[in-house]
Formats: C-alpha cells, sequence, structure tokens
C-alpha cells in the first residue's frame, strides 16, 4: 500500500506534529511543521520536555479530559484557540508513514536544549518536502 503524506485543500493549511522518545532518557521531542495547500514549508516549531507532558494528542483535543498539568491547562489553551479561532479544524491521528517531516522534526528537537521556531525550511526536512511535492 502507497500511504503519503497529502496537501490540504486548496486555500488550507495542514499542520502536523509528531513526537520522538529517545532510549534513556525521560524527555520527549516534538516537532510540528505548518504547509500550504501546494506543499510548501510555512513554519515549524521543534520542543523537547520532560515525558510527562505525552499523552494521545488527538484524543484530548477532540475530547479534552479537564487535566490538572501543565499538559492539560496548554491543551486546554490550544482547544480554546482552536474552537475560538479555527473553527474550520480538526485534529486527527494519521500513520508516521505520511507524517515523517513532523518525525524528523521531533527527533531533531531532542538534540536541543529549548524551543525553535522556523520560518525557513529547517535543512533536516528540505529533501522530506521536496520528494513529497514530487
Amino acid at each position: 500500500m502507497n500511504v503519503r503524506w497529502r496537501k490540504p485543500s486548496i486555500g488550507r493549511y495542514k499542520c502536523n506534529v509528531d513526537a520522538s522518545f529517545p532510549n534513556n532518557s525521560n524527555k520527549v521531542g516534538f516537532g510540528m511543521c505548518i504547509r500550504d495547500s501546494d506543499g510548501n514549508h510555512v513554519r515549524s516549531k521543534t520542543m523537547f520536555r520532560p515525558w510527562v507532558y505525552t499523552t494521545q494528542f488527538a484524543d484530548y483535543f477532540n475530547k479534552g479530559r479537564g487535566d490538572a498539568t501543565e499538559f492539560g491547562s496548554i491543551m486546554d489553551n490550544n482547544i480554546y484557540f482552536s474552537n475560538t479561532y479555527l473553527t474550520n479544524s480538526h485534529v486527527e491521528f494519521i500513520r508516521r508513514q505520511t507524517n515523517e517531516v513532523a518525525h524528523t522534526l521531533a527527533r531533531a528537537a531532542t538534540s536541543s536544549t529549548s524551543f525553535q521556531v522556523f520560518d525557513d525550511t529547517p535543512a533536516c526536512i528540505t529533501d522530506l518536502i521536496f520528494n513529497e511535492m514530487i
């Protein structure tokens, strides 16, 4: 079965998010990449946090659980923002094969000590984005 990343509809954006769990570490790397309807990189971000921040993101985003931790607070704020300003959006789980760009960013995050925001395409995902647009 040929599983590939799919571009969003014309005029829309797609935000892929993934996490990476390095061996022998109690931390997790997060990667996020926003792309336009042509598949072009718009913005990406990486973070490296303690593993306690991880959970089933799509489930929490769609159902919420009233988590009283810092993670719950961040997720609740993101849900509020999405419900208020991104009313024509949705969150879903996708296979890693179609999320290689975000996964690569998540792995790269584990070598950083703080979050990074990229307006230009980071070198670690340039070839992946190019190949997906072919």
